[in-house]
């Protein structure tokens, strides 16, 4: 009995040394196939903005790639399921770096937005395309505009360190940053805003607003952070101007434009007005344009948003930037067909642009281009582009005038008609009596020069028609003073009072000036 139990543990013995030594057999192979290698392990060089993911739950997040030796599970499939399906922009996952095993599997290392999650996670069997563990994700997407929000005025609702200005929409892109910490300083700040998306997950809305004083502190807002601007805008007086590059959909200034008449209301037909502000260089319309943009006359959209202009309404005129060598195109030349008015046949303009540039500009070189900053080159500008000049279409005539807007870019206008230039007069009303010739001289004198001072800027075309001139030189004008020295006696001043009366000719107007009080200082 004792043998065959010997027997029966030695067979029994033998028999588990053989299945150890196969067990041991299989647990090696199976262990050579359970590692595989890392072929490539790379940093991502697209832009970060296009490796913005979320994750899908399919897989763990590791230590390593999952299937590496040594790998360690960070966060559970339960855990990145949860981070996945959140709505909390924190929890946005960015791709940085990709790598490959010997399996043909693709990882990605990836880092959450706020930090707490940093790892590899399978991405795949494709590293031109995002797979597995995770997908791509867009975290904003563009919000149109309205109306108001793309004309209108705004400001810090509460100015203070709640809600500031990013680099991105809060917590949209990795590491996104705030512009200011506080928008306290900033409080009365003009701010236009230049476009709007909502975040995806939270649906919150979000502006990127531009500040006209303050320009350093531009960038993404929450849209409830920010305010109409009380009093900016009076539909029934004003006509709304947003000025925009279009090449860079961006706006650069907003202005209000106020109809000079007293009996102004809302949806008043202000097309004559306004445009002939808009092609006034000089006018406060023009001048809100900031420096560095100049306002683009031949744009299409210009061209149509000009044929009618209502109180209240609210327009974008578009700019163009200047550069260090600014240019000039025959395209570039405004026609009138009198003062104040641009001309809207279009077959006219070409021909009134035509015959410029062959009785005018002659051999001149187009596009002509000048040093932007026009100082010290002026006189030569206004020679080669013809200012002060006349040339005939037809039986017609045709002014050049020409002047620089704030950015330093010469407007050509070409304008029916010749400047006329007044003739002067000057007379003594009955009941003034003039002690000697040097106090008659010195009131004539006093006058004329007063007078010329004060319609300097007026010019007086020959399309204008009797009531124009009439206005421009202030005829019926019964208050006009100048305050005169008389060297013959003892320096003593006096103060002149004058009448204006205007009579229109064939040939020039008639400006007759009457002395009708003389009052000692």
């Amino acid at each position: 009995m004792k043998k065959g139990l010997r027997r029966t543990l030695f067979i029994g013995m033998a028999t588990l040394s053989v299945l150890a030594v196969g067990i041991l057999s299989q647990s090696k192979d199976a262990s050579a196939k359970s590692y595989p290698t890392v072929q490539y392990n790379r940093t991502m060089t697209s832009d970060g903005t296009e490796r913005n993911v979320i994750t899908t739950g399919s897989n763990a997040l590791y230590n390593k790639a999952g299937t590496l030796r040594g790998a360690r599970k960070i966060a559970t499939t339960t855990t990145m399921r949860y981070l996945g399906n959140s709505d909390n922009s924190r929890n946005y996952f960015r791709a940085y770096r990709v790598a490959r095993t010997s399996r043909g599997s693709i990882y990605y290392k990836v880092v959450s937005f706020d930090q707490k999650y940093r790892g590899w996670i399978y991405g795949g069997r494709s590293a031109l395309e995002f797979g597995g563990g995770i997908q791509s994700t867009q975290t904003t997407r563009p919000t149109s505009l309205t109306g108001d929000e793309a004309t209108k005025t705004y400001q810090f609702a509460s100015p203070g360190t709640t809600n500031v200005t990013w680099q991105y929409p809060s917590w949209t892109q990795y590491k996104a940053g705030k512009v200011i910490g506080s928008t306290a300083s900033y409080a009365t700040d003009d701010l236009t805003i230049d476009r709007a998306v909502t975040k995806t997950r939270e649906g919150s809305k979000f502006y990127y607003v531009r500040s006209a004083q303050h320009p350093s502190i531009n960038g993404w807002i929450y849209s409830k952070a920010v305010k109409r601007k009380t009093g900016a805008y009076d539909v029934n007086k004003q006509v709304q101007v947003t000025f925009k590059n279009p090449a860079t959909n961006t706006t650069v200034a907003t202005t209000q434009w106020t109809n000079p008449l007293s009996s102004s209301k809302q949806n008043d037909d202000v097309t004559t007005a306004f445009s002939t502000d808009v092609h006034n260089v000089n006018s406060a319309l023009m001048r809100a344009i900031p420096s560095g943009y100049t306002y683009d006359v031949t744009n299409p959209s210009n061209v149509a948003t000009l044929q009618k202009v209502l109180v209240g309404q609210s327009i974008v005129l578009n700019v163009k930037p200047t550069t260090g060598v600014n240019q000039f195109s025959l395209t570039d030349a405004v026609v009138y067909n009198n003062p104040t008015t641009v001309e809207p046949n279009q077959s006219t303009v070409s021909s009134v642009r035509r015959a410029y540039q062959s009785q005018i500009l002659g051999s001149l070189s187009l596009p002509y281009s000048y040093d932007a900053s026009v100082a010290n080159n002026t006189p030569g500008i206004l020679r080669d582009l013809g200012n002060g000049r006349t040339f005939t279409v037809g039986s017609e005539t045709y002014t050049v005038k020409v002047s620089f807007s704030n950015a330093n870019v010469a407007n050509v206008q070409l304008i029916r008609g010749t400047v006329r230039t007044p003739e002067l007069s000057f007379t003594i009303a009955n009941n003034v009596t003039i002690l000697s010739k040097e106090q008659k001289e010195l009131a004539e004198t006093a006058v004329k020069a007063g007078y010329n001072h004060e319609i300097s800027s007026v010019q007086i075309w020959s399309t204008m028609t009797e009531k124009q001139i009439k206005e421009a030189l202030e005829d019926g004008k019964s208050g006009f003073k100048v305050t005169a020295k008389d060297t013959s006696s003892n320096n003593k001043e006096y103060v002149l009072t004058y009448s204006v009366e205007v009579t229109e000719t064939a040939e020039t107007p008639k400006v007759k000036l009457t002395l009708t009080n003389v009052t000692p200082t």
